[in-house]
């Protein structure tokens, strides 16, 4: 089995191996400089110069915002998941989201989700709006590249095709933003994840 390959769900179950879902949970393992903005926000109410907060409701948990926590690698587990690690400034990423949803006042909640080319974050504010942001890992190759792809491919299916897609908000291809990194904000489509429907799909 190769380094990047994953067994399938079943293979999982017959040898008795824990599957690691990602979960949703509230902020958690930040800089030093986050938890103090999203402690102070939470019990002062302070909001920025926009006149909105940023501050996220929940307590806080101790899994990890940058570090790949969604499963485990049988052969050569810690590069695969140190080459996905992503460290990034999550106050500043808060106030980007809440930027672009301009009638949104707070995000409440967020969950974070991970592939073996992407760490995204579902971002929900207090009007209800969902908002996706997603960073490419050093897996995917060249941040640069990969984001300028990505938001190409996506524009051009958008206006030549009737594939429903969600549009980007805004994005980045390199780190010298206020986030800090590359990235991709895009609408929420909502819908069932492949993984959860596998079990009941026909075997034919």
């Amino acid at each position: 089995m190769g380094a990047c390959q994953f067994l399938p769900l079943p293979s999982f179950k017959r040898l008795g191996l824990e599957i690691v879902q990602p979960r949703r949970t509230s902020p958690a393992s930040l800089t030093r400089a986050t938890r103090r903005l999203l402690h102070h926000q939470k019990n002062t109410s302070t909001t920025p110069s926009s006149g909105r907060q940023t501050a996220i409701s929940g307590t806080m948990s101790a899994t990890s915002l940058f570090a790949y926590t969604a499963g485990r690698w049988l052969h050569l587990d810690k590069p695969q998941r140190d080459a996905r690690y992503i460290e990034f400034d999550f106050g500043r990423l808060c106030e980007k989201v809440l930027s672009l949803c301009p009638s949104a006042t707070s995000i409440q909640s967020y969950q974070k989700l991970e592939g073996g080319f992407n760490k995204a974050f579902v971002f929900r504010t207090n009007n209800d709006k969902h908002v996706v942001a997603k960073f490419p890992t050093s897996v995917a190759g060249p941040a640069r590249y990969v984001t300028n792809s990505e938001v190409a491919t996506i524009t051009y299916l958008q206006r030549n095709t009737k594939i429903p897609i969600p549009a980007i908000l805004d994005w980045s291809d390199g780190p010298t933003n206020s986030i800090g990194v590359a990235y991709i904000i895009m609408e929420h489509a909502g819908g069932v994840l492949l993984q959860e429907a596998w079990e009941n799909m026909p075997q034919t």
